[in-house]
């Protein structure tokens, strides 16, 4: 009985604690804490991840792009600087950043907190300077800083690549005006106040500076439509056709993509004597061939007239003429007072032009070696085996018609047949050469043969040709 009284009267103590907290709004349920695994704690386990979760490559996130729906969030911070050409500082400069709904406004070097994420445009205004504009988009809890450089010049960096993406070097960049074309040898000249600065084209073209890796800079002159041009003075390599409208503030990085060039490499099976020390090609040039036609003709026209003038009056009549000539002369100027060290200068300036002449007219005469190629013909590149036997040749034009030449101790041996290379991937050439002291005895043996194939390098896809312009 007393058992039973004990357990009514616990039933009854729990019913009322039961009541009191129903009643007691202030009582709040604890809520179980979070718990951390600390991974450098010794027998800490961490807890499995579930078994229908896959881990991969693919599933591993990657940086957070700026959304402007999602990504709602102030950035940490925003800091504009103003400065001139030269880097100074400028703190008169009236700084203005706008969006839809806000602005902000500042003076020559400006720092401001939780700045609204989303674009914005910064205008930066100065007297006398061209007016700075550039747009702005801040990303939520990142900190970001504009330098604004006012002045007269735009100044640009950027890489030139080819399709295969290997750095242009040894390749002069122009920007060109409107109404500009590539410019050729003869429109570089000299500052005269300077003239250890190297010459610069006077048609209106930029020329920019060449760093190491296909890196360029340059400082374009004032705001307006440029265009890159890639190539030597005088032969471009490639040209943009229509320009960028390039503004105070804008786009100031570039990269340009232009078409590979071909290169070959030769590997030569030969040893010793068989090898060949040198390797070179040639290109057909057609405004060559017809300078080389017309001094040619010319050259016969001229031998025609002598050969006239001396059948009627006889190499020894032409000769005595020309001495008695010279003796005129000469008496001339000692009557007119030539006489003394000053009067005696011009008459042996003139022996030595004299026998100048003689010594060229005989190196005219002199026999000629008879040259490997047609009019026409020159060479564009050269390069020496290695002691593997393997020779390359970069840098060679596409479309171009070419012919190869093997020089091998006195011997010249050529390619008879011309080669083009259609595209720019690296080609391979295992030449085929005839027997040392084979060649004929007079001019160059055309006995050279080979083959071009496509040289094997790693799968890549080509990149699009053009220029691409950023801030």
């Amino acid at each position: 009985m007393n058992r039973a009284l004990l357990l009514l009267l616990a039933a009854a103590v729990m019913a009322g604690g039961l009541i009191a907290v129903a009643l007691d709004p202030g009582v709040i349920e604890p809520q179980p804490e979070s718990m951390e695994v600390s991974t450098g704690a010794r027998g800490s386990t961490p807890p499995a991840p579930p078994k229908d979760v896959k881990t991969s490559l693919a599933s591993v996130a990657k940086e957070r792009q700026f959304d402007p729906i999602t990504d709602a969030g102030p950035t940490r911070s925003w800091e504009v600087i103003v400065l001139n050409d030269r880097g100074q500082p400028l703190p008169e400069a009236e700084i203005t950043a706008s969006r839809t709904g806000d602005s902000l406004t500042g003076l020559g070097r400006e720092l401001w907190e939780r700045a609204a994420s989303g674009p914005w445009t910064l205008t930066v205004k100065l007297e006398g300077f061209p007016t700075w504009q550039r747009d702005v988009i801040l990303e939520s809890n990142k900190r970001v800083r504009t330098v604004a450089r006012l002045g007269e010049e735009l100044r640009i960096s950027g890489t030139v690549v080819d399709e295969f993406n290997q750095p242009v070097v040894g390749q002069s960049v122009f920007f060109l005006p409107p109404g500009v074309g590539h410019p050729t040898s003869r429109d570089f000249v000299r500052d005269p106040k300077d003239p250890l600065k190297p010459a610069q084209p006077r048609n209106g073209a930029i020329s920019a500076e060449l760093l190491a890796g296909g890196r360029i800079k340059a400082n374009l002159p004032a705001a307006g439509n440029w265009r890159v041009s890639v190539g030597r003075p005088g032969d471009a390599r490639w040209t943009e056709l229509k320009g960028q409208d390039l503004t105070h503030g804008g786009q100031e990085r570039v990269e340009v993509t232009i078409p590979a060039m071909g290169q070959v490499r030769f590997e030569f099976p030969q040893e010793g004597p068989e090898r060949p020390r040198q390797v070179s090609v040639h290109v057909f040039d057609p405004a060559h061939a017809a300078n080389v036609m017309r001094t040619r003709q010319q050259e016969g026209s001229d031998a025609e007239e002598e050969g006239e003038r001396r059948r009627y009056t006889g190499d020894n009549a032409s000769a005595e003429s020309g001495r008695e000539q010279i003796q005129a002369k000469e008496a001339a100027k000692k009557e007119r007072g030539f006489s003394g060290a000053k009067g005696t200068a011009k008459p042996i300036k003139l022996e030595m032009n004299n026998s100048v002449k003689e010594v060229r007219e005989m190196a005219g005469k002199a026999p000629r070696a008879e040259p490997a190629f047609q009019p026409g013909w020159r060479m564009i590149k050269s390069a020496r085996p290695d002691p593997s036997g393997v020779a390359q040749l970069k840098g060679l034009p596409l479309n171009t018609q070419m012919r190869f030449l093997f020089v091998r101790g006195k011997e010249q041996i050529t390619t008879a047949a011309t080669f083009r290379l259609r595209d720019g991937e690296p080609r391979l050439a295992i030449p085929s050469l005839p027997p040392v002291g084979t060649t004929p005895a007079s001019g160059p043996d055309n006995r050279a043969t080979f083959a071009l194939q496509p040289f094997p390098v790693e799968d890549r896809k080509p990149l699009e040709t053009g220029v691409r312009w950023s801030f």
